[in-house]
């Protein structure tokens, strides 16, 4: 693990997503290697303070064929990257904030990717793709003109209603600088980058005036950044000192020209008249183009969202098909099991019609002739069993008969005698018959 990943790890551990916010931060430092990370205190609307950590640096972007590097801070909220980031446009004494619907008049970045900012999807490195992108439309600050008199100090940086202003770790007099390791990257520095510039009676357009062609000053090297240094912006005082001068030799030259001259400023005229209209329009067909193409972001988020509705009712209605077919399936084998049950019901109630009506014409039957055997043995057997059965219900009637003193003992003893050896024979034929018929002794 590098010295860099270490310390963001530390100063970040009191955030909610520390683990996802430590990733995101790398990839974006991997990606915009002019934004170095540090740990500051910010200021909310309702007074509280917490401390953040602050990408800061500068963007490079790309305007009318020239790059430019724009000055910018980052805030992670604690709970990014669930909360979308605070952004603002720091512009120096020397610069102006360009308001714009991007950039308000404090330095407060509104894009599409702020105020749609969701959990998961998004991440810093699309946002600062995206401010790129949106800054080389139409850049969000501009220099400033030393004829315009005085310069004002930056303006402070109040944030939308869910936040407030922003404060400095200087300013808030708790301010949390702590020690950064040694980073690859170029050191965070604003004071002598160039900006375009923008005809300062009209800030907000940011169009040039007129009468002033607009320039856009090249990148310099490292010798002219070192007289800027010195000197601050050489290139732009000088172009702003010879606009007096050529206005004077303007006025001091004789309202009689040559028709050929006179053509030649009417030329010129007509020119920076259509490289001003040509910048109007393109900045309209930029503006124009991005509410068509966030229009064009919601129709599809909506279409998108109908299309996952109606998959969902689709795969519902699958569902239930198949569920419905599967129990008219089973309909049907019920269906075919009962009617194989009525036919064989139907037969039976049949059979026990006829068997009714035979035994209703064939009239009482001899309870004798009820019960017939097969063979002569078992015919035999029947008998003795019935005889034995009767005997033993004449002792029991004895029995009855003495313990109701019906009879006496003397008569009760002389008939169970009897009994009793016949029960003894009966039951010895019985066994008898039972060992030549083979049948299991009971």
């Amino acid at each position: 693990m590098s010295e860099l990943s270490q310390w963001i790890q530390s100063q970040i551990s009191h955030y909610i997503f520390a683990g996802e916010t430590e990733r995101d931060v790398q990839r974006l430092l991997a990606s915009q290697r002019n934004l170095r990370p540090s740990m500051e205190r910010y200021t909310f609307m309702d007074g509280h303070e917490e401390t953040m950590m602050c990408l800061k640096g500068t963007l490079p972007i790309s305007y009318r064929g020239a790059s430019y590097n724009i000055p910018v801070e980052i805030w992670l909220c604690i709970d990014h990257p669930s909360s979308a980031p605070i952004c603002y446009v720091v512009p120096t004494s020397t610069m102006r904030v360009r308001p714009s619907e991007r950039v308000d008049a404090n330095g407060m970045v509104m894009l599409p990717t702020l105020s749609q900012w969701q959990s998961g999807t998004s991440n810093l490195t699309d946002l600062t793709q995206d401010m790129v992108r949106a800054f080389s439309i139409q850049p969000p600050v501009f220099s400033q003109s030393s004829s315009s008199g005085a310069t004002p100090p930056p303006p402070s940086q109040p944030s939308q209603p869910s936040h407030s202003s922003y404060s400095s770790s200087s300013s808030s007099g708790g301010g949390y600088n702590a020690p950064l390791p040694a980073i690859p990257p170029a050191a965070y520095t604003t004071s002598n980058l160039p900006y375009p510039v923008f005809g300062t009676n009209n800030p907000g357009t940011g169009f040039p005036q007129s009468n002033a062609r607009m320039q856009m000053p090249s990148l310099p090297n490292a010798a002219e950044q070192h007289r800027i240094a010195q000197g601050g912006y050489m290139q732009q005082q000088s172009w702003q000192q010879s606009q007096p001068q050529q206005l004077q030799q303007q006025q001091q030259q004789p309202l009689t020209q040559p028709p050929v001259q006179a053509k030649a400023r009417e030329a010129q005229s007509n020119a920076e008249a259509d490289e001003e209209q040509q910048v109007l329009l393109e900045s309209i067909k930029s503006a124009v183009a991005e509410r068509l193409r966030e229009k064009l972001r919601n129709k599809l988020s909506d279409a998108e969202e109908r299309i996952q509705l109606l998959q969902q009712e689709n795969r519902e209605l699958i569902s239930g098909r198949d569920q419905v077919n599967r129990m008219l399936a089973n309909m049907e084998e019920e269906q075919v099991k009962l009617e194989e049950n009525c036919v064989r019901l139907d037969a039976a109630m049949d059979e026990i019609k006829r068997n009714m009506a035979r035994l209703a014409s064939a009239g009482d039957i001899p309870v004798d002739q009820a019960v017939t055997t097969s063979t002569p043995l078992y015919k035999q057997l029947l008998q003795m069993v019935a005889e034995e059965s009767a005997l033993e219900d004449a002792l029991y009637h004895l029995a009855n008969a003495l313990q109701h003193h019906v009879i006496d003992l003397p008569v009760f003893v002389k008939h169970v005698r009897t009994l009793s050896l016949r029960q003894f024979m009966l039951r010895a034929k019985i066994k008898k018959a039972r060992d030549v018929a083979h049948l299991r002794d009971i």
